[in-house]
């Protein structure tokens, strides 16, 4: 199971963040500007360094997802467990943005692409 992570999924996020901004710029007083600013900013930081820390890797039909900034988080992905999958993509490219892996135990998204998975 090879696993690309795609930073394509982190700039829709942050170009969709920015447009929030410039809304409410529109749309606000001139004193919460500069809050909204702030708070965006913030959130891009946060955002960037939470896509940064994002890792994934595979070791025996085992997905493994490790994430967080300060207190990291590992979660473990038996694939035999993926029931079926969903993949995004975004328009300015071909590639896999996200895959969607649907579990009995929920949701799991990746930020890239799993080329091969277990049908």
């Amino acid at each position: 199971m090879i696993i690309k992570k795609r930073w394509g999924a982190f700039w829709v996020v942050e170009a969709a963040g920015l447009l929030i901004y410039i809304l409410l710029c529109a749309v606000l007083h001139r004193a919460w500007v500069a809050a909204a600013g702030g708070i965006f900013v913030l959130l891009s930081v946060y955002w960037y360094w939470y896509y940064y820390s994002l890792e994934y890797s595979t070791a025996e039909k085992t997905l493994l997802i490790t994430s967080g900034i300060i207190f990291r988080r590992e979660r473990r992905l038996p694939v035999e467990n993926i029931l079926w999958e969903m993949r995004l993509s975004l328009l300015s490219e071909r590639n896999t943005a996200a895959t969607i892996l649907h579990t009995a135990g929920g949701i799991t998204v990746i930020f890239g692409e799993i080329s091969t998975l277990p049908g």
